[in-house]
């Protein structure tokens, strides 16, 4: 299952719950310098905020363009089995790319994985197995990737590529052959006594004390 690359549009910068930290703890200290007249709290207010901004830019022109491909292994997964997931990432821009967390989502959740800076043209596989699959669809992707600065106070993130439809169909269990009565030599089928109930195979010649019961008549007329 694969997926040719498509340059998804960048979702919007935002602010970590560190970021939002900081920049209530600024702002609070801003005011608190200017009502009591502390300039150096005034100060450190002002920085405060100044980065939790910074950063926030930071990662909005943090630009950049990546390609994936997906494919599964193995290409028709059973259920009960553990199957693989591999990612050829390749980045399609002129730039360098930046340090980049990666998820792929699957069912809810997904496994998450950093991707050192690419340059130009530059290739890197990601492999990870998925869990045992019960019977089902499921949509795997699309792949998210996500910017930080390097504070941790904000961070983009945004949809690569296209999401995949991962369909489990039911085991296939090899069954063997019924086993079926041998063809008569001499009527070239089987047969069932009407009278017995009993089916037979084979005919042979009458043996003196054999039941008169099972004795084929049209057989033994001719």
């Amino acid at each position: 299952m694969a997926h040719d690359p498509a340059h998804a549009g960048s979702l919007r910068s935002a602010l970590t719950s560190r970021g939002w930290t900081l920049l209530g703890g600024g702002a609070a200290a801003l005011i608190a310098g200017r009502l009591f007249g502390i300039a150096e709290l005034e100060g450190l207010a002002t920085a405060a905020i100044v980065a939790v901004l910074g950063a926030w830019v930071w990662t909005s022109r943090q630009a950049y363009q990546l390609a994936v491909h997906r494919s599964l292994h193995p290409p028709q997964p059973a259920p009960g089995r553990r199957n693989a997931v591999e990612l050829r990432l390749r980045n399609s821009g002129p730039r360098r790319t930046p340090l980049l967390a990666l998820q792929d989502p699957f069912d809810g959740a997904g496994p998450r994985q950093l991707l050192a800076p690419l340059g130009p043209g530059g290739t890197r596989t990601w492999r990870y197995e998925l869990p045992e699959l019960r019977r089902g669809s499921f949509r795997v992707g699309p792949l998210v990737a996500e910017v930080n600065d390097p504070f941790g106070l904000a961070r983009r993130r945004r949809p690569v590529g296209e999401p995949s439809r991962l369909v489990v169909h039911p085991r296939v269990l090899a069954l063997r052959a019924p086993v079926v009565a041998r063809a008569s030599r001499q009527e070239g089928v089987t047969s069932v006594s009407q009278d017995s109930g009993q089916e037979f195979a084979d005919l042979r010649e009458y043996v003196p004390g054999d039941d008169f019961r099972r004795i084929h008549w049209p057989s033994s007329a001719r």
